[in-house]
């Protein structure tokens, strides 16, 4: 990869400047990289259109999922993932010399949020700072005004229940007030008040993963994605923090079959009250070798009448690892200079439930550039 070095000396030995024809890689060199490995069934082509053009607005960065709506195809997101490393954040920011958000997006006032945000999570000693890993930008591309209303998802160094009266409420604060800034709101003391509840009742092993602002749906409040819990200890959770729409047939409706190596992680929306919106995301440790796990959950979701069958084929196509080798010419040229790998995985599948309605299933095609060549080895299966 080309490097300049001037700028590995103000940015450091991880950051670098791409030469001017690398400067213009986008999103969308990716998409267009990986689209062999997509089907009509799951991504039709005109949905497929929408993204690139959406994706052709960003820049580069080494990770992204596309968002599929099994119960409406034709519904297709896009994430990208922004990682704490100073090329990616930097851009954000509007500090980076050559990887540039076009500067007509920060006409809208959620940009301009977002960039202060990412100011924020530059200098050294904020919350943001010493705690946010990534952040993610999900577009929802079916809706006209998608590319100026992402929502944005923080992690939070994987928050767990403190046991002292006084931390958790210490703890929320950073959040709360992360959350106001990018709402453009103050969600009020109630909104505070549930949310430390909620952090304050994870069960043992349960974390806060993610933090969510729904700009494109500003009713929904904040959304809180919690790891760690399980069908065990789901139903009381939700009891505890006042969720009170779990049901026998609900859980009965999602119950899953014991998947080793199955993760969960619930999805909750946090507000002057929980909202009626239930997640639950399931997934499996990285690697081809869990493909078989993926076919088992699918199958069960077929069986419980939440997907149809013809959706089992053209998911499982969607792993592997495009090359330029492997993609029939559509490899763009300056992709080359930075990654010859795009890793392709099923990341998750979300069942989510609204109360008297049906279970809907959506799920997460995960792209992203790989350079470790150990790493390159395990998804082509040679290391176990």
């Amino acid at each position: 990869m080309p490097l300049i070095e001037p700028f590995q000396k103000k940015y450091g030995p991880e950051s670098y400047a791409y030469p001017l024809d690398e400067a213009m890689l986008r999103v969308s060199d990716c998409l267009r990289a990986v689209a062999p490995g997509l089907s009509d069934g799951v991504v039709p082509n005109d949905s497929f259109e929408r993204l690139l053009e959406i994706s052709d607005l960003l820049p580069y960065t080494t990770g992204g999922i596309i968002e599929c709506h099994l119960s409406h195809p034709k519904n297709v997101d896009l994430a990208v993932r922004v990682m704490a490393k100073p090329l990616e954040r930097d851009a954000l920011a509007g500090t980076h010399p050559t990887l540039i958000y076009p500067c007509q997006l920060f006409a809208s006032p959620i940009w301009s949020r977002i960039r202060t945000f990412a100011q924020q999570w530059q200098e050294d000693g904020t919350p943001v700072n010493h705690r946010v890993y990534n952040v993610w930008l999900e577009f929802d591309t079916h809706l006209p005004h998608a590319v100026v209303t992402p929502c944005v998802f923080f992690d939070t160094g994987w928050m767990q229940s403190v046991s002292e009266p006084s931390g958790p409420a210490q703890e929320v604060d950073w959040i709360v007030e992360t959350a106001n800034l990018l709402a453009g709101q103050d969600f009020g003391k109630q909104t505070a008040a549930n949310l430390e509840r909620c952090v304050r009742l994870l069960p043992d092993a349960a974390t806060l993963r993610y933090v969510g602002i729904m700009s494109s749906r500003p009713q929904a409040g904040i959304r809180l994605a919690i790891s760690g819990l399980t069908f065990t200890n789901l139903s009381a959770y939700l009891a505890a923090i006042g969720w009170l729409d779990w049901t026998p047939a609900l859980a009965e409706t999602i119950a899953l079959p014991d998947l080793p190596g199955a993760r969960f992680m619930l999805d909750v929306d946090v507000g002057s009250r929980l909202g009626s919106v239930l997640g639950l995301e399931v997934s499996f440790a990285e690697g081809p070798h869990h493909t078989y796990h993926w076919h088992q959950l699918l199958e069960a979701c077929i069986n419980k009448g939440i997907i149809t069958p013809s959706l089992l084929p053209a998911l499982l196509i969607w792993p592997g690892l495009s090359t330029a080798k492997t993609t029939s010419g559509q490899w763009p040229p300056r992709l080359a200079h930075v990654t010859r790998h795009i890793v392709r995985r099923l990341n998750h599948l979300k069942l989510i439930y609204r109360s008297e309605e049906p279970v809907r299933a959506k799920a997460y095609l995960y792209f992203g550039g790989l350079n470790d060549s150990a790493l390159v080895r395990k998804e082509r299966g040679v290391i176990p």
